[in-house]
């Protein structure tokens, strides 16, 4: 009889630790997916802000590409909104006196991209344009969203440096 007993309590104790580790397994499985969940939201491009903006820049200084020409619509590193605005703002003029992507320099000697500041979707990134020996420089602010992921110029805020 003692033997039973002990069979039975330690038979109770096995199917105890059984399902204890059971749940401990399927709690620890359910704080895995929803990390999993929260990293899927989080990743970012691998092509950075600054990536972007340079190779954009790159791609605008050729003669064919630059305003008033119409190229910047099949850019893929701007947004539809903010291609929509620039044709917005060209539209009714021959040849726009002020290039939107310059911020108004007729042309640039060199240009310098900073370090983003990326907060979430939006990005901001710090251009530096020389204009020649005589003339003050200027800088602008390239403004990224994160859309599809990937960065996308969403608009440029100009500004005298000085």
């Amino acid at each position: 009889m003692e033997n039973r007993v002990l069979l039975i309590s330690i038979l109770v104790i096995i199917a105890l630790g059984v399902i204890l580790f059971g749940i401990f397994q399927y709690a620890g499985n359910k704080e895995s997916e929803v990390v999993d969940e929260v990293k899927e939201e989080i990743i970012y491009p691998t092509i950075t802000p600054e990536d972007v903006v340079t190779a954009f820049y790159n791609w605008y200084s050729s003669e064919e590409n630059v305003l008033p020409s119409e190229a910047y619509k099949d850019a893929d590193s701007l947004t539809t909104e903010f291609k929509n605005r620039i044709g917005a703002t060209l539209a009714g003029t021959e040849e726009p006196s002020y290039d939107l992507f310059l911020c108004g320099a007729p042309s640039v000697d060199d240009i310098s991209i900073n370090t983003g500041v990326i907060t979430d979707k939006q990005a901001n990134v710090v251009v530096d344009a020389s204009l020649g020996d005589d003339e003050e420089g200027i800088s602008y602010i390239v403004e990224l969203t994160l859309e599809e992921n990937a960065w996308k110029i969403s608009n440029i805020v100009c500004f005298i440096k000085g």
